[in-house]
């Protein structure tokens, strides 16, 4: 019999020295995927040190503002206070005190207000939890925008959770007609077919007709799309009392409505220009709309809420550094504003935009500022709160994980941001613990946090979200004594 081990020993030589190769390519880009690269040893690799003069250039969305649009904003917008909330307003910023934060508890962040007297920061979102009170069909509206953090209602869900058992509401808020994370989301279970989705995020797409989640979904025939709720999640999410669907459409429409799967309807949609909502009040159990024909609307979304209490809608976009945001044409956030008017507007972003040795991130303030103003011109009642990067850990010079460092610069421009803007800011960085803290995320048993030291799981969501929920219930706390944090 012949010998075929130096056969078998060459093959593996050849096959070990290829892998070893391959960690010399350059980056390899497919549909606008970095993939990682082979590092046959990364394990033992020693980590070079960072060249801050060669800062590499990164990949993000680009900013387009249309300053007509923002114009006409800025002239059409009515006031959204009256004289006597406008008093309130100055007369808060006039007697408020002024507390320094506690920096001395690892794992506790307290919400800074940097708001002057027109008050865009937390004012908005804690008197409509006093509103509340005095009728319980009063909503709390907020929105929560992010990057692929909070993808598939990471965080968003339990904070949702919490808000709702301490102030009243259910229902999981905003969802989409589509998603490529449908069978990961918790919080709903979704069905479709019959859909063509265009995206912000990915051409090509119209950008007349996009929605608040950077949007839209066409029908096909006999497309349709369903949402049922659920206890396993959330104890508020097994059944809605208001249903809303959101579409545009210049010709008359038939939608079938079918509720827990019994009663149906037939609805006959009016053309119109505008954004256009349809409602179905009732304990919701499982929703579904079936559109017999092809049609050429545009349908934005629903939304799944209680007659009252709190509502939190997640606009988690992977991959998005949110700029896209200012590519909404600014009367399509006008009209969902009307239909939805937020008290909290909470900015999620970084991940896509922290990158290894760039450590000036002004260029970034920059252009989130003009963000925030986009914003803040197409709702003109709500507050703003800045959430900082969450911690992410690469491997350093010792072999071990640790925080990446140019998260330390990313992080003082977002305070700085929020400052600039005279908005809020709570320091999602030092709630997790610090540096390293995603490490321990990571290890922890279970595991709060998933390998590739950046993105936390549903288990870190509810630990996170618990985080913010108790930085929200006191800052509510300190507002009712007129006092707000400050970190100076």
């Amino acid at each position: 019999m012949k010998n075929y081990l130096n056969s078998v020993v060459l093959l593996t030589c050849i096959v070990l020295v290829m892998l070893l190769g391959l960690y010399y390519l350059p980056p390899i880009t497919i549909a606008g995927v970095e993939l990682k690269k082979v590092d046959m040893l990364a394990d033992i690799r020693v980590a070079q040190d960072t060249d801050v003069s060669q800062p590499i250039a990164i990949d993000t969305t680009e900013l387009k503002l249309d300053t007509a649009n923002l114009a006409i904003v800025s002239d059409t917008v009515a006031p959204v206070m009256d004289s006597v909330k406008i008093s309130a307003k100055e007369e808060f910023y006039n007697n408020v005190i002024k507390v320094k934060k506690d920096t001395t508890a690892v794992g506790v962040a307290h919400i800074i207000d940097y708001a002057d007297s027109t008050q865009r920061g937390m004012f908005p979102f804690y008197t409509a939890l006093d509103a509340m009170k005095e009728d319980e069909h009063q909503y709390t509206h907020i929105a929560f925008f992010g990057d692929s953090f909070i993808e598939a209602d990471i965080l968003t869900a339990d904070l949702r959770t919490l808000l709702q058992k301490e102030y009243g509401g259910c229902g999981v808020g905003f969802v989409p007609i589509t998603s490529e994370v449908r069978f990961f989301r918790r919080s709903v279970v979704h069905d479709f077919k019959g859909w063509d989705s265009f995206a912000v995020t990915q051409k090509p797409y119209d950008k007349s007709l996009l929605g608040i989640s950077g949007e839209y979904f066409v029908p096909t025939s006999n497309a349709y799309v369903e949402y049922k709720g659920q206890s396993k999640f959330g104890s508020l999410l097994d059944t809605c009392q208001v249903a809303s669907i959101y579409y545009n459409i210049e010709n008359p429409l038939e939608v079938v409505q079918r509720i827990n799967g019994a009663r149906r309807d037939t609805l006959f949609l009016s053309s119109s220009e505008g954004l256009q909502q349809h409602q179905a009040f009732e304990k919701i159990g499982k929703i579904r709309w079936n559109i017999p024909a092809d049609s050429t609307a545009a349908f934005k979304g629903a939304t799944l809420d209680g007659e009252g209490g709190i509502t939190l809608d997640n606009f988690g976009q992977r991959g998005s550094s949110g700029y896209s945001l200012t590519q909404i044409p600014a009367q399509k956030l006008k009209d969902f504003n009307n239909y939805r008017p937020y008290d909290l507007i909470v900015l999620e972003y970084g991940l896509n935009v922290v990158a290894k040795n760039v450590n000036n991130y002004g260029y970034y303030k920059k252009g989130l500022t003009q963000v925030v103003k986009y914003l803040k011109q197409c709702f003109p009642q709500a507050g703003f709160l800045i959430v900082r990067v969450s911690d992410r850990n690469v491997k350093g010079a010792d072999g071990e994980y640790h925080t990446m460092p140019e998260i330390k610069s990313f992080v003082k421009m977002q305070q700085e941001l929020a400052k600039e803007n005279n908005i809020a800011f709570w320091n999602l960085f030092e709630a997790m613990g610090g540096d390293d803290s995603m490490v321990d995320l990571v290890n922890a048993k279970p595991a709060k946090a998933n390998l590739d030291y950046t993105h936390i799981n549903f288990i870190g969501g509810k630990y996170l979200g618990k985080k913010l929920f108790e930085a929200l219930k006191d800052g509510k706390e300190m507002f009712d004594k007129k006092e707000v944090y400050t970190d100076e």
